[in-house]
């Protein structure tokens, strides 16, 4: 029974594939017109997010040293500057539950401008929304066929099978001059093996336009020689079907390309030159190999470096000296073949084909980004992983990738980047984060232990000598919208910011605003005055401004 239903199911995945493949909502690199791109005539551009404006309303009367928060950098911006620029990435998701188990879901990505660039980019914001209507359309029609699969799960297959159609971003390049996106889709309705979709969104950040490889590319067919060359040099000729022929009769509108701060990535579907077994076809095509092959504006980069998300169990290939004849490569990976003990069961950093474990990580679920720090011909590159840990806290860790192998740089327990979950119906909801592309200004959750357990968020760069975060803000901003506390007695508090002594009734509601983590918490009334809580913890437990926290208030939740 449960063989003929996997065979069927295995045929209709064939068919909607198939079709999916010309229906998806996102860009392929349609070309236009090539247009001349204008300088920048903006004075200044100071970047700001949602979540640097609760900081910053949460600060404007805490002038005093210990609450001065670090602002942004400013630029000076023009043609010779680039920019990155503060985008908001999720994806929304619908989900259907059999009697005991997940049986299907369908996320479609989601992008949209943050803060400043909003409002100074707005032709570009336009068209990311237009893509988010365009997405969330498909998603409704694809979620509709994919229960119709789903119902079809025997309430003995819940569990082992579930209907699957999950597109995410991941984002090349992000600045004032150009956006550079993959899509990446993957599928899955019963068969053998799932499904993935590749297809690249590239946008003038001025204009909103797509932009062709032609406005990129000053020579197209000298790359794509040299993206045939690459093919045969990597794989083998013998492993294409029919690749001559394919490159004599390609349309450069379908190609399928991103490009980055290193370099044009060149990414071919499964099935579209070779069989399943090989693989995502890849080829990159270095700036450093031919510099005149691209466009002078496009060969510019962010001044602190740059960072990029890494494609789940995909190598990343980049460029850690341009001057030698070689590249490398990075991958986080779930398991390796072992000798004599089959499969690993952690994940493992492979850099260059030196694999080491990652014992600090004690999950599967996984973030990485690769992170260049410095200008171009003089970089250093590490390695950020985020996984889930206890109750929902992350571990973040921090390899240094400059030596043959990686090596472990430093951990950062209860730490990782922000995530947030909306609400948007029964079955329905938008999961969404701040993109890490700037390792000179990114914000990062940590984990608070005072008078509660919440999350706070504060602002970080990449340490230049060592790669790892490090907290520009002196406090954390706490959830105001977390359980308030509630006093239980007259509690003698300190005004704040004017520092002068005030008594809070029992029964006041106070709601939490910042904190260092460890020796203070400031929190407000309903009527918006605000008051800083001194904080001491020793083997007895915490004192807040001298009483035993549990005698003082109510409302204190801590996790595990």
């Amino acid at each position: 029974m449960k063989r003929i239903f996997a065979f069927i199911l295995a045929l209709m995945m064939a068919f909607s594939l198939a079709a999916c493949k010309g229906k998806e909502p996102v860009a392929t690199g349609t070309a236009i017109a090539s247009t001349g791109k204008s300088k920048l005539t903006t004075a200044d551009k100071v970047k700001t997010t949602a979540a640097t404006t609760v900081a910053t309303e949460a600060t404007t009367e805490a002038t005093t040293e210990a609450t001065t928060t670090t602002e942004p950098p400013v630029i000076e911006p023009g043609y010779d500057d680039i920019v990155p620029l503060d985008l908001e990435i999720g994806k929304h998701t619908r989900t259907k539950y059999g009697t005991y188990d997940l049986i299907a879901e369908v996320s479609m990505a989601h992008l949209r401008l943050q803060g400043y660039w909003a409002d100074d980019l707005y032709a570009l914001n336009e068209r990311f929304e237009e893509l988010n209507r365009d997405n969330l359309d498909y998603m409704h029609e694809k979620f509709e066929e994919c229960v119709e699969y789903a119902d079809l799960i025997p309430e003995e297959a819940e569990g082992s099978i579930c209907i699957t159609y999950n597109q995410q971003y991941k984002v090349q390049r992000a600045d004032d001059l150009m956006v550079s996106i993959l899509s990446f889709t993957d599928a899955y309705y019963g068969g053998a093996h799932p499904g993935t979709i590749l297809s690249a969104i590239n946008l003038d950040s001025q204009t909103g336009e797509d932009l062709a490889i032609e406005d990129v590319v000053t020579d197209v067919d000298t790359l794509l020689g040299m993206v045939y060359d690459k093919l045969i040099e990597k794989y083998t000729k013998d492993a294409f079907f029919g690749i001559d022929d394919y490159f004599d009769e390609l349309d450069t509108d379908q190609l399928v390309w991103t490009l980055g701060y290193e370099g044009i990535t060149i990414w071919f579907n499964e099935y579209e030159i070779a069989p399943y077994a090989l693989g995502l076809p890849i080829v990159n095509v270095w700036f450093s190999e031919d510099p005149s092959l691209f466009h002078e504006d496009y060969l510019r980069r962010p001044e602190y470096g740059y960072a990029v998300e890494l494609l789940d169990y995909i190598p990343y290939e980049f460029d850690r000296d341009p001057s030698d004849a070689k590249t490398d490569y990075i991958s986080v990976v779930e398991s390796v073949p072992l000798a004599e003990e089959g499969y690993s069961e952690e994940l493992y950093i492979d850099l260059n084909g030196n694999i080491i474990p990652d014992r600090h990580n004690e999950f599967f679920a996984y973030k990485a980004w690769l992170v260049c720090l410095g200008e171009a011909g003089d970089n250093r590159h590490y390695l950020y992983a985020e996984t889930d840990g206890y109750f929902g806290y992350d571990i973040f860790v921090v390899y240094d990738l400059n030596g043959d192998e990686p090596a472990f740089a430093g951990l950062i327990d209860a730490h990782g980047m922000p995530y947030y979950w909306e609400p948007l119906g029964e079955d329905m909801g938008l999961n969404f984060r701040t993109l890490f592309n700037d390792p000179a200004y990114f914000e990062m959750s940590g984990r608070i232990d005072l008078l509660g357990t919440m999350s706070g968020n504060a602002w970080y760069e990449a340490d230049p000598d060592t790669g790892m975060p490090s907290r520009l803000d002196d406090f954390y901003v706490l959830p105001e919208d977390f359980f308030p506390l509630v006093t239980k007695i007259d509690i003698e508090v300190t005004a704040w910011p004017s520092e002068e002594p005030e008594t809070i009734p029992a029964g006041t509601e106070l709601f939490f605003l910042r904190s260092d983590g460890k020796s203070y918490v400031d929190v407000k009334k309903a009527t918006g005055e605000e008051y800083r809580l001194t904080t001491w913890r020793d083997e007895e437990g915490l004192k807040v401004n001298g009483y035993w926290e549990y005698d003082a208030f109510d409302n204190i939740y801590y996790a595990g």
